[in-house]
């Protein structure tokens, strides 16, 4: 039978599977998904023929994608350590207290805040058609979905209650409660199977784990874009499968030397796949002979335009690995310039998952009050931040005011395992 005997043991007064780097992928993960959802927001805003902001929020969003799939290898390196050695029901036990809880509160949260999201969505629709009427403006309006996050829309008829129930009861089935829930469903998933996967990497060779994760991606590839082409989804209940693959290659690069030479080409290839993939977007969203060749009129919405956004493509299966690497690479011990980042993860790690999980309705509020992160303002001045510090100063008021929320609902003991 196989041996692990290359599974680190932890350092004295730390957890079996502990990783020194692990506290920094948990703060830089974070940060990355506040980056993609702060972008976005902006996106939506800026025509890119308008100037430079469309394509520095463009980019900014491409260099941050691979913040899910760098959470879930980070899962595997430490669940998957044959090393943890404990009983089902003990395992279970402490998983649902982890992430079965804040999943079960904050699908409730969600429901509530994306019904609220459409019923205000669909005051504007009102207030809109009736200055078509006024204005005698004929102009067709677009039908949507009502309860998409993600895009501000329209929808000519405002939907009945039960239409209203429906789509939300259908989001939940979906996994997507709101935009950013699904990676709960991904985890949870995982870890069901987790004690299996367990029994797998401690059988098996390294050759047949990377022979093993190489399948499951490109298989997983290729799923995607076959979904993509039959307008067809993941729900709630298979969510999870196609990301095995990157949860046992968490463990497989848990397992790689740290070399300085591995740790630059991973920030270079990771600076490659961002541009690869930020080219790539708007190339399928202006070239019609890929759209061609892609099909695109089976596609809704455009669909085919955003295909370099989903997490299994080859782009984002490099960027993620490289991004691993390269983080892991330089977070793996304290150096001279390091240190605080370091000081900082660690500080910042137990409220991650919070942070990740109220930060949507945390920019949800924010956008209620019409405060926008990307133009702040200058106190003393009437100007707003400029355009390459609107993003960072955007993000890291998100950051600030989720860990804040997340310390606030972790200090009240009946909720605070709602965080996690």
């Amino acid at each position: 039978m196989p041996q692990n005997a290359d599974t680190p043991a932890a350092p004295l007064n730390q957890p079996t599977g502990w990783i020194a780097y692990g506290d920094a992928v948990r703060l830089w993960g974070t940060i990355a998904v506040i980056v993609q959802h702060v972008a976005q927001i902006g996106m939506r805003t800026h025509d890119e023929v308008a100037g430079g902001m469309w394509w520095y929020l463009h980019l900014a969003n491409s260099a941050a994608k691979w913040a899910v799939p760098l959470f879930v290898m980070l899962s595997g390196a430490i669940m998957l350590d044959p090393n943890r050695d404990e009983p089902l029901s003990t395992f279970y036990r402490k998983r649902f207290t982890r992430v079965g809880i804040p999943l079960v509160f904050f699908c409730g949260v969600y429901l509530c805040v994306s019904a609220y999201q459409g019923i205000i969505q669909q005051r504007e629709v009102i207030a809109y058609q009736q200055q078509l009427e006024l204005s005698g403006d004929v102009a067709a309006v677009a039908p949507a979905d009502p309860f998409d996050p993600n895009v501000p829309q329209f929808s000519p008829t405002p939907p009945d209650a039960n239409v209203r129930w429906r789509l939300l009861a259908d989001n939940l089935l979906d996994g997507r409660p709101y935009y950013h829930m699904h990676f709960l469903f991904i985890i949870v998933g995982l870890y069901l199977f987790t004690p299996m996967l367990r029994q797998f990497v401690k059988q098996s060779t390294a050759q047949t784990r990377w022979l093993v994760i190489t399948f499951a991606l490109v298989l997983a590839c290729f799923g995607e874009f076959a979904m993509i082409m039959r307008k067809s989804n993941y729900n709630a209940f298979n969510l999870f499968v196609p990301y095995i693959g990157y949860f046992l290659l968490g463990y497989q690069l848990r397992h790689l030397p740290a070399r300085t030479l591995r740790t630059i080409v991973a920030w270079a290839l990771l600076a490659v796949t961002t541009v690869m993939m930020s080219a790539g977007t708007w190339v399928l969203n202006h070239t019609s002979l890929l759209a061609t060749l892609l099909d695109a009129s089976r596609l809704e919405g455009g669909a085919h335009a955003k295909y370099f956004y989903h997490y299994f493509n080859p782009v984002i299966v490099l960027m993620s690995i490289a991004a691993f690497i390269a983080i892991a690479g330089t977070f793996d011990r304290p150096r001279p310039w390091s240190g605080w980042l370091m000081r900082l993860a660690k500080w910042s790690a137990p409220a991650t998952l919070g942070i990740y999980l109220v930060h949507p309705a945390l920019l949800f509020g924010l956008n209620l009050a019409t405060i926008d992160v990307l133009h702040l303002p200058i106190p003393g001045s009437d100007d707003h931040t400029p355009m390459p510090l609107s993003l960072p100063l955007g993000v890291l008021l998100i950051f600030a005011l989720s860990w804040l929320i997340t310390e606030v609902i972790r200090s009240v003991p009946l909720l605070r395992r709602v965080v996690g």
